[in-house]
């Protein structure tokens, strides 16, 4: 697709701030055409029912489903589909790009990576994000320390129980839980477990 060629966007979010600030700095773009919005899937598949649209740009978490399942529907419509999600998935984008979404990146990227899709990206060659918080598990991103006390969360133990085991003081565990969760790119234990647990990182074996 020409870099040139004006295009119509529709970006999909249901919180508001993101939202208004996306279709404010889209505007000011002087490649695309129209920029509206729609706060759910079903407004999602009224807009592209009412008029075309050429790339809509979808928050994965959505309030009635997922983002990644708007992509057929989409497709029928010729709309290219770029998805946008604060904790990318290895197998959530593979599932989406299958799908035939033109893109999925993480909402902490750059605009210049955005617009970039925008304009490019399509099912044929899809823009895809380039960091996975799996990865820090299956690189080198997480001290051995840190990697002891993931171990540990995954087994159940709260800081306290950690902190005995590790022989640490209970404020120096959770730093380390801190900087854990902030590496994996999620927002709580919870989470750490389930992104560890299909990492394949099980808790240690019980004596």
């Amino acid at each position: 697709m020409a870099a040139t060629e004006q295009l119509s966007v529709l970006v999909v979010d249901d919180h508001q701030v993101f939202t208004d600030l996306m279709v404010f700095t889209l505007r000011g773009m002087t490649f695309l055409r129209t920029v509206r919005s729609a706060s759910s899937i079903a407004q999602a598949r009224e807009a592209l029912l009412d008029e075309h649209v050429d790339v809509a740009v979808v928050d994965v978490r959505l309030p009635d489903g997922t983002g990644v399942d708007l992509v057929p529907f989409a497709a029928t419509h010729s709309t290219r589909v770029i998805l946008l999600t604060g904790h990318p998935r290895r197998a959530e984008a593979a599932r989406a790009i299958d799908l035939g979404a033109s893109g999925y990146l993480a909402k902490d990227g750059s605009l210049s990576t955005l617009t970039a899709a925008l304009s490019y990206a399509s099912p044929s060659q899809p823009h895809v994000a380039d960091r996975f918080p799996e990865d820090s598990l299956a690189g080198g991103s997480l001290t051995d320390r840190e990697r002891q006390v993931l171990i540990r969360i995954v087994d159940g133990q709260d800081a306290t129980r950690i902190a005995a085991d590790l022989e640490l003081s209970v404020l120096t565990v959770r730093g380390h839980i801190k900087a854990v969760l902030a590496k994996l790119g999620v927002r709580s234990q919870l989470e750490a477990v389930a992104l560890a647990s299909r990492a394949g990182v099980s808790a240690r074996p019980r004596g």
